[in-house]
């Protein structure tokens, strides 16, 4: 017997307490439905077809059908059917079997820049849509005859000379006498001053060989890491993004969210006078994606006679990868190369539920590690993050207990997830706490947390599930809702949004509300660059200013510094030591934390009777030849 959604009638989805999944999940936050559509995110779009035309129906959040319609030639039905269309701010995409798709570039079958003639994106008739020609950049690479049989490895991301930006290049012989290039990583240069930023991030793009690079490894998604990828699409990049599924499903929203904040500031500084042009848009940003190829970890996969490589395990964050390339030179050798990309720490592992333990690779010719935690005044042990951990604990309790208000500033991805499984765990049976709201605001924090549940396989996605359905939870993603719990002070609630450094964001409004009350507090479990809000706070301020508006900080301000995804200066050194590896080199840290780091690591060595040299990158030796 067929069993229906009492709210909509649907019967071909699973229904549960007679109601499909849609409507069952509004009637669990809400207690009554939204709508009664039967329509949900897994049907694709109506298309209607008429005599020198056809239009495909958009819908709203709710899948109520919008006025406007998307016009398309009729000889580009076939092209767009089977995809799932949507209208994402200033461009129209699709989604289907893990795949985006850009729709003007779908129709016109190319990887590069389209524009609307008439400025209209609802008309994606070929005869509107007109393809623009990516700028030409020079570069030198490769270009000097007695390196024709070398390999060269080029960092020329903003991770040359401190901890943000990351992009090596790599260039290598082919048997045919050509020479390739590949880029591991292709970062954003993050200081959170916006025209430093802006500056410094188009000249570490215009320096990037993106029309020369083949492939491009990612190893994780962190802005610092994947940001300036879509450059890529303006300045010629055809290759393929290598990375694992578990990337790519995390980087479709943190590239989208990305090219958001940019396109915002871009239009923010002109505002101003000035004339800062767009280096990459939303639509550049899912051309990028469609780009994007997976593969497992632990193999060693072939890219062609002369390349190979294989992902290992890292436990910095979720999809956390390191990074070994096999490359053959002419003579036979092959030549392996490690980058670590950003390791995570074993310390503090068990408040890091959802990363998998780290697997360290024992052998390579090149050795090429990060550097962050390097300076002496960072750093803790496995006992300094239990005690924070309690200190947390005890700090929630006392003031929710006292009916005031927490707020925890977090990175949406990984740490965000990480501190909701920690509260979950801390506050579960606690009657004291069956109270207290634990608000979790961010579009991006909510959007990553569906990602989750996609990625994760066994004992963690039950996990997750299970703290997914913690009935303290309140989830928020609409504006509307953040100002109206941000207001409420007679209620306990910890809320958990971002941005980790209040540099923008849900977080900011929370934080106008909770600075000027003595009872409530401002927990901070992430490093926070001190030109951000969050490190004006950490560091004394005795008030801010929030949107033009100056507010007093009379709250409670604490400071965790165990809760990091990076591996602190002696786990890195340990690993250095038993790799065996003929030259070591390291970069993303400041010019301190790598002087640091191998005058320790290198006195380490000399007591173990270890004979490794350990050489810097940074802005005068940057390249390495073998």
């Amino acid at each position: 017997m067929s069993r229906y959604c009492k709210c909509c009638g649907r019967s071909d989805r699973k229904i549960i307490k007679d109601m499909c999944p849609r409507h069952k999940l509004q009637y669990e936050e809400y207690s009554y439905f939204l709508d009664n559509n039967s329509k949900d995110e897994y049907d694709t779009n109506e298309v209607i077809e008429y005599k020198d035309h056809a239009e495909i129906v958009l819908y709203d959040n709710l899948f109520n059908e919008l006025d406007e319609k998307i016009i398309i030639d009729l000889e580009s039905v076939n092209t767009i059917k089977g995809i799932i269309w949507k209208k994402q701010g200033k461009h129209i995409v699709g989604i289907a079997n893990q795949y985006s798709y850009d729709l003007p570039n779908l129709i016109m079958d190319t990887d590069e820049k389209i524009e609307y003639l008439d400025g209209n994106i609802y008309n994606n008739r070929k005869s509107n849509l007109d393809i623009v020609k990516t700028k030409k950049f020079k570069h030198h690479f490769a270009s000097n005859k007695k390196y024709k049989n070398k390999i060269i490895i080029t960092s020329i991301g903003g991770s040359t000379e401190d901890v943000t930006g990351s992009c090596i290049a790599i260039e290598y012989p082919l048997d045919n006498g050509y020479r390739d290039l590949v880029l591991i990583e292709c970062g954003a240069i993050q200081t959170n001053r916006i025209q430093e930023d802006y500056i410094s991030n188009k000249k570490m793009i215009d320096g990037i060989p993106f029309n020369l690079a083949s492939n491009i490894f990612i190893c994780h998604s962190h802005s610092d890491h994947i940001g300036n990828l879509a450059a890529g699409v303006t300045r010629g990049f055809n290759g393929n993004v290598i990375t694992t599924y578990e990337n790519e499903q995390i980087m479709k929203p943190m590239l989208v969210d990305t090219a958001f904040i940019h396109n915002r500031n871009v239009m923010s500084m002109n505002n101003k006078g000035k004339k800062y042009e767009i280096l990459y848009d939303e639509s550049d940003t899912y051309t990028l994606l469609s780009k994007i190829r997976t593969y497992s970890i632990d193999e060693i996969h072939k890219v062609n006679s002369n390349l190979s490589f294989r992902f290992t395990n890292n436990n910095h964050c979720i999809g956390a990868l390191q990074l070994e390339l096999f490359i053959k030179k002419p003579s036979g050798r092959i030549v392996k190369l490690y980058y670590s990309s950003d390791l995570g720490s074993r310390l503090n592992q068990k408040y890091r539920p959802y990363s998998e333990e780290r697997k360290d690779v024992s052998k390579a010719n090149i050795g090429i590690f990060e550097s962050t935690y390097g300076e002496s005044n960072r750093g803790f042990t496995k006992n300094d993050a239990d005690l924070e951990a309690k200190a947390l604990i005890d700090k929630i309790k006392e003031v929710t207990y006292r009916g005031n208000r927490v707020l925890i500033p977090s990175f949406a991805l990984d740490r965000s997830q990480s501190i909701m499984d920690f509260l979950y765990e801390n506050f579960k049976d606690d009657d004291k706490f069956k109270n207290v709201k634990v608000i979790v605001d961010s579009r991006l924090l909510n959007e990553i947390n569906n990602v989750y549940r996609n990625i994760l396989q066994g004992e963690k996605l039950d996990r997750f599930n299970e703290v997914m359905s913690w009935k303290n939870f309140v989830f928020v993603s609409e504006y509307k809702k953040t100002e109206i719990l941000a207001m409420d002070k007679d209620c306990p609630s910890v809320t958990i949004s971002s941005s980790g450094m209040m540099s923008a964001g849900h977080v900011l409004t929370y934080a106008k509300s909770i600075l000027p009350n003595k009872k409530d507090c401002i927990c901070f479990v992430g490093y926070s660059s001190p030109a951000t809000l969050s490190g004006k706070i950490q560091q004394g301020a005795k008030s801010v200013t929030i949107e033009n508006k100056s507010v007093p900080i009379r709250c409670e301000i604490q400071i965790y510094k165990t809760f990091t995804g990076h591996a602190q200066r002696q786990e890195i050194i340990q690993y250095m030591k038993n790799i065996n590896c003929d030259k070591i080199y390291l970069h993303h840290g400041s010019q301190l934390a790598k002087e640091t780091m191998k005058l320790v690591a290198e006195e380490d060595f000399l007591f173990s009777d270890i004979s490794k040299k350990i050489h810097i990158i940074d802005k005068k030796n940057n390249q390495i030849i073998i």
